[in-house]
């Protein structure tokens, strides 16, 4: 008992006041050099599918599915990689790391997000062009590649967000910092935001349940054919005020609607899927524990976890103005 009483009236006061006994260092906020940051935006948005997206992006990248990664997942040196089917995406996505696998598992499921690319070719096109006026091929030392490129649209304009993933230790460090200015001079100039995430970004329980709905899709070929079932299935749910179990409320709304059980699974993870429900991911999605949904009439809250506390720039209002930009191809 010794070893955990207060060494100082100072860790007295601070027991008495957090209830813990061990201080836990507060978290450094990752540098966000463009001040928008995407676990910000918190508008209530439902997807329209399919999404309609230009040919390419201002930087001449296809749009997806047509859109083909600049690295294979082979190519990761350090990491558990894979590949991972992706809906945003149109095909399977190459994932260097099972922390980038965690952000598109969370992405797809973001319904402010309508388009997901990794591994995003870039370089400097000043120094492009002089290596083209030469005759010279430009090195592979000077191109570098963007671990995701994610697309939203208020279905007028467009607006690209570079994002990097790092595992927040890493984030921190001089190399780190040193990518991520080079990575945002390189995007900045065609007016592309970016940020650095991190597992306190994205926690293990979102990951875990956006997997799990998204296995429920497995057999799904086109969403938009389940758009007006996903629609009554949130009305119905929304309207009970208490909710069982999982399993007790398909197997009640499978009844309801006359759908096989199997079948109002798929709908319920599509009704998250375009947003017209919102699952609670601080709690488990499983069969037989309490199903906890998001009440239209509660605050929003963030689909993404942000430990950060609050900037002074308005991520809304970027977002805003970029979308005036109306950043499509021409």
């Amino acid at each position: 008992m010794d070893n955990i009483l207060p060494f100082t009236p100072a860790d007295d006061a601070r027991i008495q006041r957090t209830g813990k006994l061990v201080a836990v260092p507060k978290l450094k906020v990752p540098a966000n050099l463009s001040g928008f940051d995407l676990t910000r935006l918190t508008t209530p948005t439902t997807l329209a599918w399919p999404p309609e997206l230009p040919a390419r992006d201002p930087r001449g990248h296809p749009s997806a599915p047509k859109y083909r990664p600049w690295k294979k997942a082979a190519d990761s040196k350090v990491g558990i990689a894979g590949n991972y089917y992706s809906f945003k995406a149109g095909r399977s996505v190459p994932c260097h790391s099972a922390l980038e696998r965690r952000f598109l598992a969370c992405a797809e499921f973001d319904p402010n997000i309508v388009e997901i690319r990794a591994q995003y070719g870039l370089w400097n096109r000043y120094e492009y062009l002089e290596y083209k006026r030469a005759g010279l091929r430009m090195p592979a030392k000077s191109k570098i590649t963007l671990d995701f490129m994610v697309t939203f649209t208020d279905g007028v304009g467009y607006h690209y967000h570079a994002v990097n993933i790092k595992p927040y230790l890493l984030a921190l460090k001089p190399p780190a910092l040193k990518r991520l200015r080079n990575e945002f001079s390189l995007v900045d100039s065609w007016g592309i935001t970016h940020q650095v995430l991190t597992e306190h970004s994205m926690p293990s329980q979102t990951e875990v349940n956006c997997r799990r709905l998204f296995a429920n899709m497995r057999f799904v070929e086109d969403i938009g054919a389940y758009q007006v079932h996903a629609i009554a299935l949130a009305e119905h749910m929304l309207q009970q005020e208490v909710l069982g179990t999982v399993d007790w409320e398909m197997t009640n709304a499978a009844e309801h609607f006359g759908w096989s059980h199997h079948e109002t699974y798929r709908i319920f993870s599509i009704a998250n899927y375009l947003g017209y429900m919102r699952l609670n991911h601080t709690y488990d999605f499983l069969p037989y524990k309490p199903l906890h949904l998001h009440r239209p009439d509660e605050p929003i809250l963030n689909f993404w976890s942000n430990p950060w506390p609050r900037s002074a720039q308005n991520t809304s209002q970027i977002l805003s103005d970029s979308f005036r930009l109306q950043l499509t191809a021409e």
